[in-house]
């Protein structure tokens, strides 16, 4: 009969089939004689999963932990700064709006004097062929903070639904003032003191045109009825 150390050489390729005839016979006998043999044997043959490490198995889960909690404070630190970054922006960038209390503006027509020839009955009268005539083409509005800060003003166009030829009218302009904090980043944005706008006093009479003032505490609408009293009026 062969010797135990030989047996114990030969187990792995007895277990996985590599032995020769002879040489498989042989160890087979052993096995059958020899109990250390035979229990070794027995141990080679069970899985590995039914001889768990326990100091490396709790190592493992104690790294997933680690890094699981990790994670987890880094997607909240990123939240958190996600936050920071987004509050400064609106702070520094989009600004703060601006309440009817915090502003004052004043709106007024534009005045043009046009020299037009008189029809030819009432050209004899006053000896003149021509005739000076004073229109209001242009509605303009100033606006500014009452404690004289720098502030911006978004101007933002607003169009209808396209006519039969494809254009698309200007219905409406929506002014939006905001306080800003000036950096380098922002450049001029907010330095200016005043904000102005103007447009052609034939717009208020198309589309049902208006001029919105868009304020923190609500809207300022100016529609073609404001212009009759618009050629001097300070608000408030």
């Amino acid at each position: 009969m062969i010797r135990c150390h030989i047996v114990k050489d030969l187990l792995p390729s007895h277990i996985d089939g590599l032995l020769s005839p002879e040489t498989e016979q042989d160890v087979t006998q052993h096995l059958a004689e020899c109990g250390d043999c035979r229990v070794l044997h027995q141990q080679m043959q069970m899985p590995l999963a039914a001889n768990p490490i326990p100091a490396a198995d709790k190592e493992v889960k104690y790294l997933l932990k680690l890094k699981t909690a990790t994670a987890k404070k880094l997607g909240i630190a990123l939240a958190a700064l996600a936050l920071v970054f987004v509050t400064l922006a609106g702070l520094f960038v989009i600004g703060l709006p601006v309440s009817s209390a915090e502003i004052e503006y004043e709106t007024w027509l534009s005045a043009e004097t046009s020299i037009v020839p008189l029809p030819k009955q009432h050209s004899g009268e006053s000896g003149n062929d021509t005739i000076q005539v004073l229109s209001y083409n242009t509605w303009n509005i100033e606006t500014a903070l009452v404690n004289d800060k720098g502030f911006a003003m978004r101007v933002q166009p607003v169009y209808g639904k396209p006519d039969k030829n494809g254009v698309r009218p200007l219905e409406c302009v929506i002014l939006t003032p905001r306080k800003v904090i000036p950096t380098e980043l922002t450049g001029s944005v907010g330095s200016n003191q005043t904000h102005g706008y103007h447009c052609d006093v034939d717009n208020f009479y198309q589309n049902g045109f208006k001029v919105i003032l868009r304020l923190g505490d609500g809207d300022i609408e100016f529609t073609k009825f404001n212009l009759e009293s618009d050629t001097t009026i300070t608000h408030p």
